[in-house]
């Protein structure tokens, strides 16, 4: 008996622990599967996430948050309410004009960071 319990709760942690290696996004009347490795940043835009994967981005139908514990912790991160990055198409961390700071992406793209800098600091150097 103790032994299956033990195995139930082996089993239980590892389905926790699993994070999505893909996601399926729509293209016009088309799906496309990304690997999570190439999405570079989501942003939240009402009941829609807009994903962007390189030059192109692609609407999920999901809240930031549901989606957010789907991914892996050490390859993305939170930076905003309204936007996640992918750790490793993080290219600088910039101060803007206003006194905000702003993450800009291997593609070029700006997005504004309300976190603590110093989280996001440490999250990219350790993915």
């Amino acid at each position: 008996m103790f032994h299956k319990a033990r195995n139930d709760v082996a089993a239980a942690t590892a389905r926790e622990k699993r994070h999505l290696t893909h996601l399926a996004v729509r293209k016009g009347d088309r799906i496309v599967i990304l690997r999570t490795t190439e999405i570079e940043a989501i942003e939240s835009a009402g009941n829609y996430l807009v994903v962007q994967a390189g030059k192109d981005t692609f609407i999920v139908r999901e809240t930031l948050t549901a989606l957010a514990n789907q991914l892996e912790p050490g390859k993305f991160m939170r930076i905003s309410r309204a936007a996640i990055v992918g750790l490793e198409h993080v290219k600088e961390l910039v101060p803007n004009f206003v006194g905000d700071k702003v993450v800009i992406l291997q593609s070029g793209k700006h997005l504004t960071i309300t976190r603590r800098l110093r989280d996001v600091e440490e999250a990219v150097k350790f993915s």
